[in-house]
């Protein structure tokens, strides 16, 4: 083949551009789709409450976008020693009409599942857990918010994440993750 003579490389071209196309189904934008959790930086340090090595951490969790997304996966990054329990979405109950606040549903540091104690006399708090749901195979519809609520366990009484990832589909299919940036620890962190 001469240097002028180009017949092979067009198929050699789509051949590339199929291989691409493949595998971009597969590939996660981070932070890029309407999925998004809140943007703070946050800390929890749990005690192992008796012989339950649990907590609860709660993260705000709302679709920016125009139209529904459905959860496919949550999973701990950087977990050390700390297993996800369950994850599941809690309707955020409203604005208390007495003191205009909004609390989200349950509370961090709870342990897991919350007692109806832990839930306590909150706005509507009994009610959002009471409707929750699992959070994998959820549809989440736009403009819609929701508490976001794992249950980890520390199987020896200590561990740690560093963050939780949600991995999503809009409705033309797309695959997004979503990411809070959360570190928790059982057993209560030491003080600084």
């Amino acid at each position: 083949m001469s240097r002028g003579d180009n017949r092979g490389a067009l198929p050699a071209v789509v051949m590339v551009l199929a291989v691409v196309a493949g595998c971009a189904d597969s590939a996660h934008t981070q932070g890029a789709g309407p999925l998004q959790f809140s943007e703070t930086v946050s800390r929890l340090c749990a005690p192992a409450v008796g012989d339950n090595p649990r907590a609860t951490r709660v993260e705000p969790l709302w679709n920016r976008g125009t139209g529904p997304v459905v959860i496919e996966e949550i999973t701990l990054t950087s977990a050390e020693g700390m297993t996800l329990v369950e994850a599941v979405l809690v309707p955020v109950p409203g604005t208390d009409p007495e003191d205009g606040t909004v609390t989200l549903v349950p509370a961090n540091d709870a342990g897991y599942p919350p007692s109806p104690e832990t839930l306590g006399s909150s706005f509507g708090a009994v009610d959002a857990w009471a409707a929750r749901e699992q959070t994998v195979g959820a549809t989440i519809e736009p403009d819609k918010e929701f508490s976001l609520a794992v249950g980890l366990e520390a199987a020896d009484g200590s561990g740690s994440i560093k963050a939780i990832r949600a991995v999503y589909r809009d409705e033309a299919g797309r695959r997004f993750e979503a990411v809070a940036q959360t570190e928790v620890r059982i057993p209560r962190c030491a003080e600084e």
